[in-house]
């Protein structure tokens, strides 16, 4: 039928195709979470990112498992009858799971937990095969706990949960920041 109703009708952008079918694998180990208020101008620059490591305004985690989820859309009523309802952004979740259960790590994970009020002001998902992060530009919530499953090692299973119109960014990994 067209566009009659559309509210913007712009070009439609075309696929790149990986030349060296090298494919990012999706499971991803590591992941640096920063405090809100923090702007990052280059995601792969390691003289910005370091200093925040440093003065404890970005964490590194290691030895995880994390995947990113598909996203739910948030939608609205369209006002135009015989149209689907429009998408106006999307829930997204990133699943979180660390083995590395201890003592500390459960206060660590009890204080990030979102019902303490903690948000985070964006994190880097780390691929250690292509060396490359993805950059989750939003404020983020983290939910979870302690899981124990019988006959399976005790960890620590949740999710990083943000709200974006747009997927996490993929860059280049900041040297010297992930994979040590």
């Amino acid at each position: 039928m067209g566009c009659e109703t559309c509210y913007t009708c712009e070009d439609i952008a075309e696929q790149q195709v990986n030349i060296d079918c090298d494919p990012l694998i999706g499971v991803i180990p590591e992941a640096l979470l920063y405090k809100c208020g923090i702007t990052i101008l280059d995601p792969s620059d390691e003289t910005e990112i370091a200093p925040l490591i440093a003065s404890g305004d970005a964490v590194v985690y290691k030895n995880l498992k994390i995947l990113v989820n598909a996203p739910s859309e948030v939608s609205f009523t369209s006002l135009v009858a015989g149209e689907v309802d429009g998408v106006s952004t999307y829930d997204r979740t990133a699943s979180w799971i660390d083995g590395n259960l201890n003592s500390a790590n459960i206060d660590a994970y009890n204080q990030n937990n979102s019902s303490n009020g903690v948000r985070f002001g964006g994190a880097f998902l780390y691929f250690c095969e292509t060396e490359q992060v993805k950059w989750i530009d939003s404020t983020l919530q983290m939910v979870g706990g302690d899981n124990d499953v019988e006959n399976e090692q005790s960890k620590w299973e949740g999710e990083l949960r943000w709200r974006a119109k747009g997927d996490p960014t993929l860059h280049v990994a900041p040297p010297g920041i992930f994979g040590a």
